[in-house]
């Protein structure tokens, strides 16, 4: 879309509801400190939206754009929702039990020489 019909559409269909958008927001999303940056990405989004064609109804994928436009900004600033683990927790994590397998081999060994150990000497060996 040519800069000419961006501002156009802009213009049209998105400025008019600016001030409801700022309320919307300085209202539901108090807390953020800086309003006037989200609204200039609250302007964006629509029109990348608008220049593949998937706004349908402009002012309620503003409003839907602002809160979400938010939301990232809240994720952003509260950083990180997972921890890397590093090679040191790594190695706590690592169980030295014996496995299944291993468990039964052993088991397995120890009940053979029981029964040996039951027949007698010289029982074995034959």
């Amino acid at each position: 879309m040519p800069p000419t019909d961006q501002a156009r559409w802009v213009s049209e269909h998105i400025q008019s509801y600016e001030p409801a958008v700022r309320a919307y927001l300085m209202k539901r999303f108090s807390a953020l400190p800086d309003h006037d940056d989200l609204v200039r990405e609250v302007y964006v989004r629509p029109l990348r939206a608008q220049e593949s064609g998937r706004v349908t109804h402009a002012k309620a994928f503003l409003f839907t754009t602002a809160g979400n436009a938010a939301i990232d900004l809240f994720r952003l600033r509260r950083g990180p929702a997972h921890h890397e683990i590093t090679a040191i927790t790594a190695l706590a994590l690592i169980d030295e039990a014996p496995g299944v397998a291993e468990s039964l081999e052993r088991e397995a060994a120890r009940c053979a020489g029981a029964s040996d150990a039951r027949a007698g000497p010289g029982v074995a060996g034959r």
